[in-house]
């Protein structure tokens, strides 16, 4: 049906080009449960050598006395990220994992063409802001919880996967 009314606003579809409607696209998935052990074999990796950092030297009791320079607080920060790098770096750049998706199997790889993504990507466009976000007093927490909460919807896909043009599946077909 067409409108001859030359004033009518024009129609468009407005489907999302970002989000491929090929069913086969969300093929080989990894579970919820896989990307879910993942996150937590990772962060164990991570958090483990800074808490021993933070708590085998002064550096939180001149946190907790305020005797401490901006520099020094955004250490913690700067020294996980370089051992994210260090510890998942390779394998990221090769596999497309983190030490915890190659313990389970899975796999980050992009959504269009199952490739495995640069490492700065991987690094600059999927982790970063969300370590960034995390900061953020309060709001960084819910922001995060929202992110994650998106792995219920059917494609299995957090936000920072919408935000890298990523997914994460199985390795290996079953």
């Amino acid at each position: 049906m067409t409108d001859d009314n030359i004033f009518s606003p024009p129609i468009a579809d407005l489907g999302s080009p970002a989000e491929p409607q090929d069913a086969t696209i969300y093929e080989n998935l990894a579970s919820r449960w896989a990307r879910l052990g993942a996150s937590l074999i990772d962060s164990i990796i991570l958090v483990v050598p800074i808490i021993a950092i933070v708590y085998g030297t002064d550096y939180w009791e001149r946190v907790m006395n305020q005797n401490i320079s901006l520099i020094e607080q955004m250490l913690p920060v700067l020294m996980g990220f370089l051992e994210y790098l260090v510890l998942n770096g390779y394998l990221l750049h090769k596999r497309g994992q983190t030490i915890g998706k190659w313990a389970l199997g899975i796999k980050i790889v992009s959504l269009h063409n199952e490739k495995i993504l640069p490492l700065w990507k991987v690094f600059f466009v999927r982790y970063v802001p969300q370590v960034l976000v995390a900061m953020i007093p309060l709001a960084g927490s819910i922001l995060i919880l929202i992110n994650d909460l998106f792995i219920f919807r059917k494609n299995k896909r957090c936000v920072h996967d919408y935000i890298a043009g990523t997914k994460v599946i199985r390795e290996y077909a079953h």
